[in-house]
């Protein structure tokens, strides 16, 4: 899962309306946010904070920033809620945010480029002979797998099938238990649990989303560019199009970046298995995910 900056912009893009005393600047970003929130703060954007604020109580989350670009410009950037409310801190446009799964878009934008660059196609078989990943054939146990393609992964249909019936990245305890390893789970230790199963659905067959597929794309894009799949996307999406604030989020609260929010579960939220002691629980949004792993 990426964090991302929630409103990157290398510039200000907006029209000077009255002398405003700059008080924040983040030097290591060129950005004044303080300037860029109050110029968000004027009549003809009442209408937006309105909103936002009836989102934030209507869903009862704590925090959250609204981003507008017209014309390639970004025109009005706010924050609304708490970024931390035990600190009292409240949300500014600087903030960092995991996007959740908005971050395959990223992925298939990295895949995409690979295409483009003829370096595979949407085709190409992800395993058998002739895969981008045959070394992991060798865990196959339902041939049908070798017709998975590019295009299946992309689509969400792999035709993925297991035994716990559920998304393996969403228990990642079961799944180390399963292979007799420890958790945090390695993800090519998923990858051999996956390939390890029978009875997987015809690819391309019917739609089923999967968090395990675009986690399978990441290994493509490493295994093709010879890089880590952060510094391919970071190399080759974000830095051209000026994002550089953009990182894989942690597990932990201890581990959350500068500026980073903190993160609410809405009250009454199951506890998860902690990845880091299975005998313990925790939240789902610290150590009861792997969220480095997504």
């Amino acid at each position: 899962i990426f964090i991302w900056g929630s409103c990157e912009q290398s510039t200000p893009k907006f029209p000077a309306k009255k002398a405003i005393t700059i008080t924040n600047i983040d030097d290591t970003e060129n950005i004044n946010w303080d300037t860029l929130q109050k110029l968000s703060s004027t009549p003809e954007t009442a209408l937006l904070d309105s909103m936002a604020q009836d989102f934030i109580k209507q869903w009862e989350i704590q925090g959250m920033t609204l981003g507008v670009v017209k014309d390639g410009k970004l025109v009005y950037a706010k924050g609304f809620g708490y970024a931390e409310k035990e600190r009292n801190l409240k949300v500014h446009p600087h903030h960092l945010f995991r996007i959740a799964s908005a971050s395959k878009l990223v992925t298939a934008v990295a895949v995409m480029k690979l295409v483009e660059e003829k370096k595979l196609t949407l085709d190409s078989k992800v395993f058998g002979e002739t895969g981008i990943l045959k070394k992991y054939n060798h865990w196959i146990e339902d041939p049908i797998l070798h017709k998975v393609t590019i295009r299946h992964l992309l689509t969400h249909t792999g035709g993925w099938r297991n035994y716990l019936r559920t998304d393996p990245m969403f228990v990642p305890v079961l799944v180390a238990q399963a292979m007799k390893v420890p958790s945090p789970i390695k993800f090519e230790e998923t990858i051999h649990f996956m390939l390890s199963q029978k009875g997987h659905f015809e690819p391309g067959a019917f739609y089923d989303y999967s968090n395990f597929g675009y986690c399978l794309l990441g290994s493509v894009i490493e295994e093709i560019s010879k890089i880590s799949y952060e510094e391919f996307v970071r190399k080759h999406v974000l830095t051209p199009i000026g994002v550089e604030r953009m990182r894989i989020g942690k597990n932990r609260y201890k581990e959350r970046f500068a500026h980073e929010v903190r993160y609410y579960e809405a009250e009454g939220t199951p506890l998860n298995i902690s990845i880091y002691n299975p005998s313990d629980s925790a939240s789902r949004v610290y150590e009861g995910n792997n969220t480095e792993a997504l």
